[in-house]
Formats: structure tokens, C-alpha cells, sequence
């Protein structure tokens, strides 16, 4: 009852044997090959990134030499906001920058163009940059932060679990007489939530039923 079949203790044998004829011969157990070809994909599909981030930096440096050799070349806010922002999806902030600082040679500056430099960092998880990039628009008169600017860097912040300064960014908003929309007080929410300040969000809502914020959204 007790003792062990020996055609199974013959098969184990026979299995272990196999495996160490393969490795023996250099042919590698399945297990190993699998992870071999998940480690090759991997490398594949980052090189590949790699690449069409590199071919956007490039397509966007080449469009933009060529809009700026036109006889009447004009800068164009909205479109240069657009290329800053596809820099900033393609993982490319510090190209968005270059091109942000030729912009700002040609004399095209405004609070959407530094927004959308603001959005390109902190897609990237540069909350740092992107802060620096706020305290350098405060000294602009023409490019304040809007609303737009301080909801981007709020859903930044939270999503690095910088909550102190989630609190911060907000009170300078309210500082400068920005009034908060839905956006900037749901951010505030789940701020306080992670953090387990319940009796913050206790008041943040009581201030909603007094006066309700702003239904202004972020593009």
C-alpha cells in the first residue's frame, strides 16, 4: 500500500533523465525557453518604442524647420500646442522643451503653451519640471496659470502620491482667485481619501452643497 508504483518511479527517471540530456546537449528544458522568448519580445517591443518615439521627435523637427522657412511664416499657437503635446505622448519631454524654447525665440508665448509643456512632463512623471515650469509662468504677466494648468499638475501629483503638495498647488490656486471646478475638487477628494484626511473631505464637501464649483473641464 505504502510503496511507490515502479512504472511512475521508472517514468520520473526517465523524465529527469531527458531534462538532463537536453541541457547536457545545450538544448534548453521548455520553462526556460518560454522565458528566454518573453525576455526577446520585451526587448523587441522597447526597441520598437524606442524607435517611433525617435521617428515622432524627428517628424516633428522637420515640420517645424519647415513651417518656420516659410516666406510668411507666422507662429501659430494652436498648432505649436499640438506638437508639444504629441512630443509629450511619445515620451519625448525634453524635445517638447527644445521646441518650446524655439517658439518662445519667435515671440509665441501664452498660458496654453506652457499648459501643454506642463501636460508633457507630468505624462512622463517629471512633477518636478513641471512645477518649475509653474513658479517660471507666475513671473509672466501674459501666460498666468489657469485653471487647466493647476488641475494637470494636481492629477500629476496624486498619481506620484504627493499629497502635501496636491494641498499646496490647490491653496495657490485659490490664492490667485482661480475658483475650482468640479475637475480640481474631485482631485482634492481622492487626495485627502489616500491620505486619510476624512475630516478634509467632510469639509470639501460641505463646501460643494453651499456653493457648487464650476462645471469646467480640462480638455
Amino acid at each position: 500500500m505504502g510503496s511507490e508504483c515502479p512504472s511512475l518511479r521508472s517514468a520520473d527517471t526517465h523524465s529527469q533523465q531527458a531534462v538532463q540530456s537536453q541541457n547536457y546537449r545545450g538544448v534548453k528544458p521548455r520553462a526556460s525557453r518560454r522565458s528566454s522568448c518573453k525576455k526577446k519580445f520585451s526587448r523587441k517591443v522597447e526597441f520598437e518604442g524606442r524607435i517611433r518615439r525617435e521617428e515622432v521627435s524627428s517628424g516633428v523637427k522637420r515640420l517645424f524647420g519647415m513651417l518656420r522657412g516659410q516666406p510668411y511664416y507666422q507662429p501659430r499657437e494652436d498648432t505649436y500646442m499640438r506638437l508639444i503635446v504629441l512630443l509629450g505622448k511619445s515620451g519625448q519631454p525634453h524635445c517638447a522643451n527644445e521646441l518650446f524654447s524655439s517658439i518662445h525665440e519667435d515671440g509665441c508665448e501664452s498660458t496654453k503653451l506652457y499648459t501643454a509643456l506642463i501636460t508633457a512632463y507630468c505624462r512622463n512623471n517629471l512633477v518636478e519640471e513641471a512645477l518649475s515650469i509653474l513658479d517660471e509662468m507666475m513671473n509672466i504677466p501674459n501666460c498666468q496659470p489657469d485653471i487647466i494648468t493647476y488641475s494637470t499638475l494636481m492629477e500629476a501629483l496624486l498619481d506620484a502620491l504627493k499629497f502635501e503638495m496636491v494641498e499646496l498647488v490647490y491653496d495657490k490656486m485659490i490664492e490667485r482667485s482661480i475658483m475650482p471646478n468640479t475637475l480640481t475638487q474631485n482631485l482634492l477628494l481622492s487626495c485627502y481619501g489616500k491620505a486619510g484626511k476624512f475630516d478634509q473631505m467632510e469639509k470639501i464637501v460641505s463646501r460643494f452643497r453651499r456653493k457648487p464649483p464650476s462645471l469646467t473641464k480640462a480638455p
